[in-house]
């Protein structure tokens, strides 16, 4: 048994991640997203952005998330996001290259 995190998390501390086991390719931190119409004005997209993070700091959120088998992180920039999407896009295709996967 192994965790997906990149780090131990709080909910199960005895448990190695799979970077530890010798598997660091699957070491990925799950996330939350919300997205707006990308022609939402700047103010609305601020004003989201700022609501949903004011959201996830409530210690009762965070308690739930981590009830999850999660850890609460910090906030992602639409850059950032943008770059992890194009990673993680990037990793899947080459996995399913790796195995001849071809869609039924």
């Amino acid at each position: 048994m192994a965790v997906l995190y990149p780090t131990r998390i709080q909910e199960l501390p005895d448990v190695p991640t799979f970077k530890e086991l010798g598997y660091p390719q699957l070491s990925k931190a799950g996330w939350f997203g919300v997205w707006s119409r990308p022609d939402a004005p700047v103010e609305i997209q601020q004003k989201l952005r700022d609501v949903t993070l004011a959201f996830f700091q409530q210690p009762d959120v965070q308690k739930r998330i981590r009830a999850l088998g999660m850890e609460p992180g910090g906030a992602m920039t639409s850059e950032e996001l943008t770059a992890d999407l194009q990673e993680a896009y990037q990793k899947q295709a080459a996995l399913l290259k790796s195995i001849n996967y071809r869609p039924q």
